[in-house]
């Protein structure tokens, strides 16, 4: 009988916020996605109950779904200026592109 190894753990992800003088950073890192919506959600609130211009530092993000881009959407239209996407991956571009969302005058580049 041949042993076999257990499966790698999935590569987590987290949602950070950073709260500065003049703007908010929203950050991704690793792979965001409907496991975190909720994270998202709660850090989301934060930044907007901040009242400050809004970063989604993205430079250490590896993987991002539909439902975590569904929750940037709604992070742009909860705040007066459109957030700053900034070190955004090809594959979020590629997706924000695909979805139409880049498009729109949400989020700015």
């Amino acid at each position: 009988m041949s042993r076999t190894e257990p499966p790698s753990p999935l590569p987590q992800g987290r949602v950070d916020v950073a709260l500065g003088h003049e703007r908010a950073s929203l950050i991704l890192v690793g792979e965001v996605d409907v496991v975190l919506v909720p994270d998202l959600h709660t850090a989301i609130d934060h930044v907007v109950s901040a009242g400050l211009p809004v970063d989604v530092e993205c430079a250490e993000l590896t993987f991002i779904d539909s439902s975590a881009v569904g929750c940037l959407s709604l992070l742009a239209q909860s705040v007066p200026e459109r957030p700053r996407v900034l070190d955004a991956p090809p594959m979020l571009d590629r997706l924000l592109r695909i979805t139409g969302i880049d498009a729109l005058p949400l989020m700015e580049p």
